[in-house]
């Protein structure tokens, strides 16, 4: 799935300054905040900057960003938004974003981020920080956020299908948590349920069948949402 392309990247010595400019363009634009049609744009840049840069240039510009001075603060002040947050609130720019979240998460568990560990702390708690929001008691978020929170997710992981086979695993285990508790929280309000069901990527649904979940009949998505 594009993998030929990503893998070919730019010239190793254009990697680093094209990872640069894109970091800090990327970070400046986190930093002004968006709502989820604004923030899901954050990962189809990331998308569009790891097919053109290859794994090399993505690292790199990974790199970039959890090392610019704004990002910790920026997170640490949006995990202190989402834990504010009544339950059906969704202005979080974290939660927002999601899917940015979880490509960085996968770099990191991928060990391909040369970085401390206090660099990349912030990285994990941004990414508990967005699953505990939504896995709190009192989490009660409209149908189609929801539905879009899911398909962001499903992006992190069709974005390392370019290339990245080191951080597959990885963003397949956030791609199954994400959908367990999408299915939970939408019960059995059909409404919230159709509304979910509009704001998801099918194509990527279906290719993620097997890869993520085993199978069509073992992808919980698919079994309450399109099954049927």
């Amino acid at each position: 799935m594009m993998e030929g392309s990503a893998s070919r990247g730019v010239p190793p010595e254009e990697a680093p300054s094209a990872a640069d400019a894109f970091g800090k363009r990327l970070l400046t634009a986190l930093s002004a905040g968006a709502n989820q049609h604004q923030a899901a744009r954050w990962l189809e840049e990331w998308q569009e900057f790891e097919l053109e840069n290859g794994i090399l240039g993505a690292t790199q510009a990974a790199i970039h960003v959890i090392q610019d001075p704004r990002f910790a603060p920026l997170v640490e002040s949006g995990v202190k938004s989402l834990r504010r947050a009544k339950g059906g609130e969704a202005a979080a720019f974290l939660r927002n974003g999601a899917g940015l979240f979880f490509r960085l998460h996968a770099f990191y568990m991928n060990d391909s981020l040369t970085l401390s560990s206090a660099f990349c702390a912030p990285i994990l708690l941004a990414y508990h920080a967005i699953f505990e929001s939504l896995e709190r008691p009192d989490a009660n978020l409209a149908g189609a956020f929801l539905g879009a929170f899911y398909t962001q997710s499903l992006a992190a992981w069709a974005t390392v299908q370019m290339g990245d086979s080191d951080a597959r695993g990885a963003v397949a285990q956030t791609v199954r948590r994400a959908g367990l508790v999408v299915v939970k929280l939408l019960g059995a309000d059909e409404q919230r349920r159709d509304e979910a069901r509009r704001a998801i990527e099918v194509s990527y649904l279906q290719c993620s069948h097997e890869a993520v979940w085993g199978g069509r009949d073992k992808d919980v998505v698919w079994c309450e949402l399109f099954s049927s």
